[in-house]
């Protein structure tokens, strides 16, 4: 037998080392958004042949995604639970979080290097009906996983993350109900532009959420 005797041993995957690996994809996908951060929005990355602003900046909005779910992969491996990411792959979340038991709850990741969340299409959340110019908010969406939770992540560039967790259906239903206000302060007519489905919130507007990691833990089944 030939080198050390560790180097012929099979690797096993463990709870430990998937945490490992997520921590180490994370601090590279960091290293690579700081890159972008520090970028104009110009920057043509020569080597991809983005040579548009639009490309460039899809570019950055995607590592920051990545970021954002290497970010919580990591947290959950941190209090003991087998993180699974999808990178995009599944329409609804983007982790399973599981536990050595098998229980598992669905977890859907949106990270921001700002200090609001942007949703072009508030007909995901509830239903959207026109008279004339003039939106009326309908019914709410249900959810389209059992027990999704939303998390959602504040990026900073000198590693001082903050995170905010709660169900879909809160969140949901603060979205609508911050859309609703918008529409009464304007007699339901948008005033740019009256057929935009746009909406946002804040991380004001998450702050009685900020690390209830337990929100998860709860909703294992």
């Amino acid at each position: 037998m030939n080198g050390p005797r560790w180097a012929n041993r099979p690797f096993q995957r463990t709870a430990s080392n998937d945490s490992l690996q997520t921590t180490n994809e994370m601090r590279l996908t960091r290293r690579l958004i700081r890159t972008e951060i520090k970028k104009p929005a110009f920057y043509a990355d020569t080597s991809y042949c983005w040579g548009t602003r639009n490309m460039a900046t899809g570019r950055s909005n995607k590592l920051v995604g990545q970021t954002g779910e290497y970010l919580v992969a990591a947290e959950l491996s941190r209090r003991g639970l087998i993180a699974t990411t999808f990178t995009g792959n599944v329409p609804h979340y983007d982790i399973i979080a599981s536990d050595e038991s098998g229980r598992h709850v669905s977890v859907q990741v949106k990270a921001s290097r700002g200090p609001s969340w942007q949703f072009g299409n508030i007909t995901v959340y509830c239903d959207i009906t026109f008279d004339g110019k003039k939106q009326i908010v309908g019914e709410r969406n249900p959810c389209p996983v059992q027990r999704l939770i939303m998390v959602f992540v504040r990026i900073d560039e000198d590693g001082n993350d903050r995170f905010y967790i709660l169900p879909w259906e809160c969140f949901r239903n603060m979205l609508v109900a911050h859309h609703e206000d918008y529409l009464s302060k304007h007699n339901g007519i948008r005033p740019k532009k009256w057929n935009s489905l746009h909406s946002a919130i804040t991380e004001t507007d998450l702050e009685p959420y900020r690390d209830k990691w337990e929100t998860i833990e709860k909703n294992l089944k």
